[in-house]
């Protein structure tokens, strides 16, 4: 079960955003993976055809993800591709490609979070306009009010987590992106890419600099629940 399932707690069992909390879960299993495989998931294709030709191709990739487990946290992606002997475009493309889906995965688990934020906030909306209307009394919306809290605090654990992965998933990029460049990565707002980025340097430089704004975009979500927004008074 992935970090902070659903069963962590006896009333999440019968939680209305049950839904969200779930894709909130599912949006996280990218981080999960070795950042050293990233480099090796393109490798695949090019290995079963290289394969069927005669080429080593297979063994090289294998070998790569070998010794990414035992890489060091922020260069393990980096030391990926350079057991490939990737250079050049080939370098930039694969990196582009790999930074690319990252951009993507985390982008949607900001978007689960985000809805998962917003169906919390609605269930305390709902509870203060029962109280107000008189349709439970200020125990029962106490009561209510603290199930929710209570949720609302497991699940930005859960986002915190999944940032920190995240984070070291994206100092791999970054660092990468930095040897193979020698360029510093150029800051931007943007967390999306226009088009599909060239295999050159200059697309790579555009790629990580898009996926370090999402995770930026990403940690400022995180926002830990407040008193505020779950009170009846």
């Amino acid at each position: 079960m992935p970090d902070g399932g659903v069963a962590a707690s006896a009333t999440a069992q019968d939680d209305v955003c049950r839904e969200q909390r779930l894709a909130l879960d599912k949006s996280q299993s990218f981080t999960n993976e070795n950042i050293a495989k990233a480099a090796v998931i393109g490798a695949i294709g090019g290995a079963l055809i290289s394969l069927a030709t005669g080429g080593n191709a297979g063994q090289v990739a294998v070998s790569a993800l070998a010794a990414g487990a035992g890489a060091a946290v922020a260069t393990a992606y980096w030391e990926s591709l350079q057991k490939q002997k990737i250079q050049g475009e080939a370098l930039y493309g694969r990196m582009n490609g790999d930074m690319t889906r990252e951009l993507e995965n985390v982008n949607k688990a900001q978007a689960a979070y985000n809805e998962l934020v917003r169906c919390r906030k609605a269930q305390a909306t709902q509870i203060r306009g029962d109280f107000v209307s008189g349709n439970i009394d200020r125990a029962t919306a106490n009561t209510r009010m603290a199930q929710v809290k209570a949720l609302a605090e497991q699940d930005y654990e859960i986002a915190k987590k999944i940032n920190a992965r995240v984070k070291s998933r994206t100092d791999n990029f970054v660092y990468a992106t930095q040897q193979a460049t020698g360029k510093p990565i150029p800051r931007s707002n943007s967390a999306t890419i226009n088009g599909t980025p060239a295999a050159t340097e200059a697309g790579s430089l555009q790629c990580c600099s898009a996926l370090q704004a999402s995770n930026t975009n990403f940690e400022q979500a995180l926002v830990a629940p407040k008193q505020g927004d779950f009170s009846v008074n």
